[in-house]
């Protein structure tokens, strides 16, 4: 009986199997590939209008000045500094790809 349940696992497992490369040989070579052009920009979105917006943002960020004064603020200098040091380490070896 015990035997019976391991094959039967056996065939299982070999079902799964074939279902999982069957799938993957379906999308490898049976799919339109310009299908998966839509996973990497968004729909109905020009590639060169999505550029022209990230300049204008780029331009508009670089347009904005910080006053300095803000860093004098009472406010600001009363902020506490929470941060921790961090202790160093010895370093390794400079690759530690290479073999030894």
């Amino acid at each position: 009986m015990h035997q019976n349940k391991s094959k039967k696992n056996k065939m299982l497992i070999l079902a799964a199997v074939v279902i999982v490369a069957a799938f993957i040989g379906y999308s490898l070579f049976l799919t339109d590939r310009t299908d998966n052009l839509a996973l990497v920009s968004p729909q109905g979105v020009n590639q060169s209008q999505t550029a022209r917006d990230l300049l204008v943002l780029f331009a508009e960020l670089s347009a904005f000045d910080l006053n300095p004064a803000v860093l004098s603020n009472p406010a600001f200098v009363s902020l506490e500094d929470f941060s921790r040091e961090i202790p160093s380490e010895p370093a390794g070896r400079t690759n530690p790809f290479v073999p030894i």
